[in-house]
């Protein structure tokens, strides 16, 4: 897989090589960009698409080109917020959030019970991978 990476937050950003492993998880020729912003485009982007007025740590913008899955995009704001609250390293809320943006733009869902344990399943199972 290939990840076009595009920076657009005001903060130093320390994954490029974790984003450059998790394309290598992802066995296939498909394409996709990673935008990484602030918690003030997310909020916009998170009102724009889906009416809801606050930051989010991760949207999916899946696009049906041929070979190109869609757009992510990242808050690094989340990513440090939650690291914290969730106790565990940056590098792996980053991993989890990217790795969940894949799974939505490769068809992966969570509004149902059932479609949750599985998307849950698969994060797990390229998470084991990176940090084992």
């Amino acid at each position: 897989m290939k990840i076009n990476l595009f920076l657009e937050a005001d903060q130093e950003f320390a994954f490029e090589s974790l984003v450059k492993e998790i394309a290598r998880l992802f066995e296939n020729d498909s394409e996709l960009s990673l935008i990484i912003i602030d918690d003030s485009k997310m909020r916009n982007l998170n009102y724009q698409y889906r009416a809801l007025d606050r930051a989010t740590d991760v949207l999916s913008f899946p696009d049906t080109e041929d070979g190109y899955l869609g757009d992510i995009f990242i808050s690094l704001d989340k990513v440090n917020e939650q690291a914290v609250e969730y106790k565990h390293s940056k590098e792996e809320e980053f991993a989890k959030l990217l790795i969940h943006g894949i799974l939505h733009l490769l068809g992966y869902d969570h509004i149902e019970d059932k479609d949750y344990e599985i998307m849950a399943k698969k994060e797990e199972e390229y998470l084991s991978k990176l940090f084992k």
